[in-house]
């Protein structure tokens, strides 16, 4: 999640300025940019995905645990926005 959206800033950056390009997007990315996203992305962290985490060391703080998701659809986007 976190690739993705540092790559989606980038490419927000450069569909509004049509001059700018991906290594100047990369020099102006700073340390309050990489909160934003690492905030972002923990935001978007399923409770399940802390569940598949956390049971094999701590079994008595998981509930429901439905299995370990996968990533593949996660890859598909950071692929499609690396190609934009």
């Amino acid at each position: 999640m976190y690739t993705r959206l540092t790559f989606s800033r980038i490419l927000t950056a450069m569909n509004a300025d049509p001059n700018v390009n991906v290594m100047e997007c990369w020099k102006s990315f700073n340390i309050a940019d990489c909160l934003f996203n690492i905030s972002d992305a923990m935001d978007a962290i399923k409770p399940e995905t802390v569940n598949a985490c956390w049971r094999n060391l701590w079994k008595d703080c998981v509930n429901d645990f439905k299995g370990f998701p996968t990533i593949d659809k996660e890859v598909e986007c950071i692929v499609q926005v690396a190609r934009w």
